[in-house]
């Protein structure tokens, strides 16, 4: 007999209508609500999160890839920052602070 290991996938599409200019702290504060420490005894599987962002300025040119990178880099480094806080100091102490940063 063979034993699956699954994790739940949920996914979830976000769309934000906004300017250019409130791309980045939108997509900051988006990717706060989706944490990557949970103390929660409940643990959720993995989650998949897709943000679209719809520019309404007159002659707006969609995000381009190098944009998109940037984007997606700027919300890991939040969630890190946010993993990072929200831990507690038996989990987050010298030692585990230093095997985080070398990752």
């Amino acid at each position: 007999m063979t034993s699956l290991n699954l994790k739940i996938l949920s996914f979830c599409l976000i769309q934000v209508v906004c300017e250019r200019a409130d791309v980045l702290a939108s997509a900051c504060a988006i990717s706060r609500a989706f944490p990557i420490y949970n103390g929660k005894s409940d643990k959720r599987g993995d989650q998949l999160v897709e943000v679209e962002f719809i520019l309404v300025e007159k002659d707006a040119t969609p995000l381009n890839e190098e944009e998109a990178t940037c984007l997606n880099a700027m919300c890991e480094g939040v969630r890190l920052a946010q993993e990072i806080v929200d831990m507690p100091t038996n989990f987050m102490h010298t030692d585990g602070f230093l095997d985080v940063s070398k990752c």
